[in-house]
């Protein structure tokens, strides 16, 4: 059975980051000549993330009503995906035998984020619209979560040694990944 993260952890994790925008802000860390521009940028982006995933989220209860069981499961696929384009991630190199070092059953964000799929298998009734936007939604969390860990540990870590435990992760990938 899936243990689920919920909306509530995209709130709290946006919680958490929110003052850390705010000092930033008030710091002067906005300009582009200060030494931790960087960091204002760095949780600009996670706070923007949280905020559009939970948009995101509050909207698709509304578009379920409308749309087919293929274009609800498009459009949350599309969004999913669309976290971890280049553009949003970098292209991060794969290892000797052709591995992303993030999308491989190592990496618990990785594995944890495909759970919610192999949780909805063969026989699950997608006409039971409450439940499959309950699970709908813990795939968006998620996929945010590790968004969030590709950006902690290949664009700015802000959050070093916290950061598994704010996303509330067991199975902790070591440093070298």
């Amino acid at each position: 059975m899936l243990a689920y993260f919920g909306v509530d952890l995209l709130h709290e994790v946006k919680a958490y980051y929110v003052p850390r925008f705010q000092q930033a802000c008030d710091r002067g860390y906005t300009q582009p000549g200060s030494k931790y521009h960087w960091l204002y940028e760095e949780l600009l982006c996670r706070v923007l993330t949280l905020d559009q995933a939970l948009r995101f989220l509050d909207a698709l209860p509304k578009f379920m009503v409308s749309a087919t069981e293929d274009q609800i499961f498009q459009y949350v696929m599309n969004y999913a995906t669309a976290l971890f384009k280049t553009d949003r991630i970098k292209d991060i190199p794969r290892d000797d035998q052709d591995q992303h070092p993030y999308f491989n059953d190592q990496n618990p964000y990785w594995v944890q984020m495909n759970e919610v799929l192999d949780s909805m298998g063969v026989d699950y009734d997608t006409t039971l619209l409450p439940l499959l936007f309950i699970d709908l939604s813990e795939y968006v969390v998620r996929s945010v979560r590790l968004y969030l860990q590709i950006r902690e540990r290949e664009i700015h870590a802000i959050d070093r040694d916290k950061f598994d435990q704010i996303m509330r992760v067991a199975g902790v990938l070591s440093s070298s990944a």
